[in-house]
């Protein structure tokens, strides 16, 4: 089972949070690339089906959760090019003259 957590930082360390976050994203998808590799190799030599089935499965459900903390730093990032976008279009409203 997964969990959602909620954090609070500055929103001036929020892109290094994310970047944190991808490497630890980057990290796991090499170790399911290698997993994967190891599965062909498994295969080739026709060893146990079932020990093949679950490891298959594990890789999956750990490709799935990357998936969702990739679309988590999507939207993350999001947020954050939304808010300076904001705070760019109030500095502006704030410097024209009236």
């Amino acid at each position: 089972m997964n969990a959602k957590i909620t954090i609070t930082i500055p929103i001036e360390k929020v892109h290094l949070k994310v970047a944190n976050m991808l490497e630890e994203i980057a990290s796991e998808l090499e170790t399911s690339s290698t997993d994967v590799t190891s599965f062909v190799k498994k295969a080739t030599s026709q060893t146990d089906l079932l020990t093949q089935l679950t490891d298959i499965d594990s890789t999956r459900k750990k490709l799935a959760l990357l998936d969702a903390n990739l679309e988590d730093c999507y939207s993350i990032l999001s947020g954050l090019v939304k808010y300076k976008t904001q705070e760019m279009e109030q500095k502006n409203a704030e410097q024209k003259p009236q």
